[in-house]
């Protein structure tokens, strides 16, 4: 038996079963992407510094970083 076949018995057989894989496919991809994303913008650094090692592109720029600072305000 073929993974096509596989897949064609499990999901492609059935409207109802297309719809579920569709929409669990959309709701994986968007918190992968979710994540993989704020982990980026959380981990990405500037131009390396020969002295020290590189800042935070986003340091001091994000919502959670300023949150407090607003607050006060």
């Amino acid at each position: 038996m073929s993974l096509g076949t596989v897949v064609y018995n499990t999901v492609s057989r059935r409207f109802s079963t297309i719809l579920l894989a569709s929409a669990f496919g959309a709701y994986a991809f968007n918190y992968t992407l979710d994540g993989l994303t704020n982990f980026y913008w959380d981990t990405s650094v500037a131009a390396p510094h020969p002295q020290s090692s590189p800042p935070q592109k986003n340091a001091n720029k994000q919502w959670k970083d300023i949150k407090q600072q607003l607050a006060q305000e």
